[in-house]
């Protein structure tokens, strides 16, 4: 080691014969990303030639030509008889994509998450794709390439061709720059980053952490609009349930006042959460029926709102805000893994 320098710790390099990439360029771009990431830095001392080389199995030719192109960039400079070293000089930004469908509550508090990992340090560009799957893998495929980091929400309605052509997509996308976001492909596969919501086993686990408070109601009416995304799972997981404790339930997707009777409960999914509630606690008021007693009322996927209405009401919903913080985090450690991300219950006055 060079007095006042520092020997690189192990290369996290691995070189994929299957790659179209030569291996010269896959020791380049590997080598980038470590610099960009902060695990190479200014004056760390490269491996030789011979080192390097034995434990990637090619060449000491492939790994010179790997470390000209890097000299050739101004990433590292060379010390006759030494070795090879990193330059110093202003940490690039990291370029980060966030694809989603639309920029609603939900996505705000997943994008503030988001925001609070990375800090100042890196550079956020948000896409809507609308839940249109051929505007997701247009936006996909004229960007790949331009960002470090790519945090997509594949919301919208997916059949056989559909899922084909978005696996293809996605699989386009580098693993170690990838990371989805919400809901599962389970037909993806790879290295890439995950952290998604398990909808059907999470609606059924948290409603029953209130069977105590649902054994005073004998009815439940479960109210989703048609074809919503993700409302029938999370409709099966409730009946699921539901169904183990001494009670009747239904399925619709409207209301009306003809369903508002004494001890029911009503649990509002999807895009009818905004209206529906409202002509619940209307109803609840002119008929003189006490909400959380005579009535209850549970809605799905929370919002500021819920905590002030009526002294509160009670609430299924993932934790958005640490969706976005543990995405963030992969992307400021470089590593990716798989997460099923928390599910919580908001108890309030209206159960």
């Amino acid at each position: 080691m060079y007095p006042g320098h520092k020997l690189a710790d192990a290369m996290d390099i691995t070189i994929r014969n299957d790659s179209p990439e030569p291996p010269y360029k896959q020791i380049v771009s590997r080598i980038e990303l470590m610099m960009v990431t902060g695990k190479l830095t200014a004056d760390t001392q490269l491996p030789t030639l011979s080192e390097l080389s034995e434990s990637l199995g090619v060449s000491p030719e492939t790994v010179k030509k790997a470390y000209s192109v890097l000299k050739g960039k101004g990433k590292v400079y060379a010390m006759q008889g030494v070795g090879y070293f990193v330059c110093g000089g202003e940490r690039r930004r990291k370029k980060i994509l966030m694809l989603i469908d639309r920029l609603d509550s939900y996505k705000v508090q997943i994008q503030r998450g988001l925001s609070d990992a990375l800090g100042n340090e890196e550079e956020l560009t948000i896409l809507l794709h609308n839940q249109d799957v051929d505007a997701f893998i247009s936006l996909l495929e004229s960007t790949n390439g331009m960002y470090d980091s790519y945090i997509v929400a594949p919301h919208f309605r997916l059949d056989r061709n559909r899922t084909s052509r978005l696996v293809s997509s996605l699989s386009r996308i580098p693993a170690e720059k990838l990371i989805i976001i919400d809901r599962k492909i389970p037909e993806m596969e790879g290295n890439f980053g995950e952290i998604v919501q398990a909808y059907r086993n999470d609606a059924a686990t948290s409603i029953l952490e209130l069977r105590e408070r649902l054994e005073r109601y004998s009815k439940a009416i479960i109210i989703s609009p048609a074809g919503g995304l993700y409302c029938r799972e999370i409709s099966e997981g409730l009946v699921e349930a539901l169904s183990t404790l001494p009670m009747t339930i239904e399925n619709t997707d409207h209301y009306d006042s003809s369903m508002m009777e004494l001890k029911t409960l009503f649990i509002v999914l999807g895009r009818t959460s905004g209206e529906v509630p409202f002509s619940i606690l209307r109803d609840c008021e002119r008929l003189g029926l006490k909400l959380g007693v005579a009535v209850g009322l549970v809605t799905y996927n929370d919002e500021a709102a819920n905590e002030f209405i009526c002294g509160g009401i009670t609430c299924l919903s993932t934790d958005f805000y640490r969706m976005g913080y543990e995405a963030g985090m992969m992307v400021r450690s470089g590593k990716n893994s798989k997460l099923c991300n928390p599910f919580t219950i908001n108890l309030r006055n209206s159960l």
